[in-house]
């Protein structure tokens, strides 16, 4: 429990943590006769937070990862933040999966041979982050007009953006936040969802070239 918070505030430790103190009071539950109870009780609570510790490692090893369809060369970043969240390191797992989104997109680029249009060409997956979100949110399905990456998906990498350049300054005042495990579970879906999208469909990507005007 030192080692894994989320463990110690669960239900499943709330009896060991109260009994384990029998040992305290060893004597008095001695003299009184009530140290066979407390015996039976300890042991109880024992199976209890084993019980929970054994769902929670069942629980982290499907984490993020049960649902991807990736190859594997782009989900080896999501195994990555998978195990940094079972390891308790959260927010750094959050970034490895925002790095994990960011490759899926990277190379959707590289497949569909989208360029960027700076002073010169460039293929977009070598572009800068944050060019290369701007361009390939300005790519279209030609069939239907729609953007690869919705609005919302193009905010969702720019602050993957934000909090790893935040992580790189320590005075910056860049946290950990309530919601990492919930983030990190979005962030997996829609690169799942992306890379569907383009791995199963011929349909053709619209501008080949993107004109930086951002």
């Amino acid at each position: 429990m030192l080692f894994n918070k989320r463990l110690a505030i669960a239900d499943a430790s709330y009896g060991f943590l109260h009994q384990k103190d029998i040992l305290d009071h060893w004597e008095r539950y001695s003299a009184t006769g009530r140290i066979s109870a407390e015996i039976h009780q300890l042991v109880k609570d024992i199976g209890e937070l084993l019980s929970g510790y054994h769902g929670l490692v069942s629980t982290d090893y499907k984490f993020i990862i049960s649902n991807l369809d990736l190859p594997d060369s782009l989900e080896s970043e999501f195994r990555l933040a998978r195990n940094l969240f079972s390891a308790g390191f959260d927010y750094v797992g959050l970034l490895i999966s925002g790095r994990g989104l960011e490759g899926v997109l990277r190379q959707i680029a590289k497949v569909r041979k989208i360029s960027l249009q700076l002073k010169k060409v460039i293929p977009a997956h070598e572009a800068d982050t944050h060019d290369l979100i701007e361009a390939m949110y300005h790519v279209k399905w030609e069939a239907t007009g729609l953007r690869l990456i919705s609005q919302e998906t193009r905010a969702l990498l720019h602050y993957m953006r934000t909090l790893r350049n935040g992580a790189a300054h320590p005075n910056s005042g860049a946290k950990t936040f309530a919601t990492t495990r919930e983030a990190a579970v979005l962030i997996s879906d829609t690169a799942n969802r992306l890379w569907k999208q383009v791995s199963t469909s011929r349909a053709r990507l619209e501008p080949k070239t993107v004109i930086k005007n951002w």
